[in-house]
């Protein structure tokens, strides 16, 4: 319960970042997307039954704070969480190199979904070419921003291993 309770909070606290602050400071276009960073966390930590459920909630609270369709972002973040968790079943997620890659393509994923699915709605009007727009500066923020988690995802890792005494899936 204690894990839930932490990633919650921290979409509460991203959600308040992104609204308040960072929304002030940085233009739309390269204006980080944090969520992205708990989704790929909880691909890189948890297990799917764990993280699917997590991402989807990420999603839907974003989407109270964004005032956008309900469910759009809880269905972006849960194919994003898996399509994390299939890389990070292949590939090493202790990769430093990885972390970057993975932040990288998530949030080209994740806006590739939100466009489709606003395309796909009959009154979104054209704002699915403006999200499709910001897919190359979200890319290159993601991938610069995820370079300053990286010691947090380093320290949870081996936090994690040692409490369970193995090597997380």
């Amino acid at each position: 319960m204690k894990p839930v309770v932490w990633i919650l909070g921290a979409g509460i606290l991203a959600a308040f970042l992104q609204t308040t602050i960072l929304s002030r400071i940085n233009p739309p276009s390269i204006r980080p997307d944090l969520f992205v960073f708990l989704v790929v966390y909880l691909g890189m930590t948890r297990t799917t039954a764990q993280g699917g459920p997590l991402a989807w909630l990420l999603g839907l609270l974003k989407d109270s704070f964004a005032g956008v369709t309900f469910g759009l972002h809880g269905f972006a973040f849960v194919a994003t969480f898996l399509l994390a968790r299939l890389v990070v079943r292949q590939l090493n997620p202790e990769s430093s190199l990885l972390l970057v890659l993975l932040v990288s393509c998530a949030m080209a994923v994740e806006n590739g979904l939100i466009a489709m699915s606003l395309l796909m709605l009959a009154d979104a009007g054209d704002g699915w070419r403006i999200v499709l727009q910001q897919i190359p500066a979200q890319v290159v923020v993601g991938a610069l921003l995820s370079c300053f988690f990286l010691p947090f995802i380093r320290w949870d890792s081996r936090r994690a291993r040692a409490a369970s005494g193995s090597r997380l899936p």
